[in-house]
């Protein structure tokens, strides 16, 4: 039998062993992916406290205009008119299509 052996034909050691590495890969992966996963709910509530922060004294707060509705209500028309409307505006754009 060579490396690529199918477990049944493993002499009960090297079976013993081939699945106390699976299950130890396992376990590493699951630890790995929780601290991701903290990781990332820490790094999300971190930027979430930064942006709701009050703005620093002498600066005006960022105003944010938030666009929902039904299929068809005129919402590409709208934002289509106020990024082509000349009104000296810096707009930004945050596209969500769901």
């Amino acid at each position: 039998y060579g490396p690529t052996a199918p477990l049944s034909m493993l002499p009960f050691w090297d079976a013993a062993r081939a699945l106390m590495l699976l299950v130890g890969t396992f376990l590493l992966t699951q630890l790995l992916l929780s601290w991701l996963s903290r990781k990332r709910v820490q790094r999300i509530g971190d930027k979430s406290n930064l942006l709701c922060a009050p703005a620093a004294e002498g600066t005006a707060p960022t105003p944010i205009t938030l666009i929902t509705g039904f299929l068809g209500c005129g919402k590409t028309t709208l934002v289509n008119k106020l990024l082509r409307g000349d009104h000296g505006l810096r707009l930004l754009i945050i596209e969500n299509e769901l």
